[in-house]
């Protein structure tokens, strides 16, 4: 399972990723109020599937930081952590 603080360090990285290294400025905000940070949902994805204890562990876990970084490619520039996965790094690039 990640660790509390693999967890805070992956949504660190996600949010401040559509912060403060967005494509465009419009990728920095979530379009339906304009105010709430784009960061925000790929956080409330992950937890999702991080609550949904029906899924093994396994799959939660890769879910997880799939989840955080999925649209890190498409909408910032700031790539990925150093220790992200390549098998999760794949699937976000597709």
């Amino acid at each position: 399972m990640l660790t509390a603080r693999q967890i805070v360090d992956a949504i660190t990285f996600a949010v401040l990723g559509h912060d403060n290294y967005a494509r465009k400025p419009e990728f920095r905000f979530r379009t339906w109020d304009n105010e709430t940070p784009y960061g925000v949902h790929p956080v409330w994805c992950a937890m999702t599937i991080l609550f949904e204890a029906s899924l093994p562990k396994r799959t939660r876990v890769y879910l997880v930081k799939l989840l955080l970084f999925h649209d890190l490619e498409e909408d910032t520039t700031a790539g990925f952590p150093e220790d992200t996965e390549r098998e999760t790094i794949e699937a976000c690039m597709r």
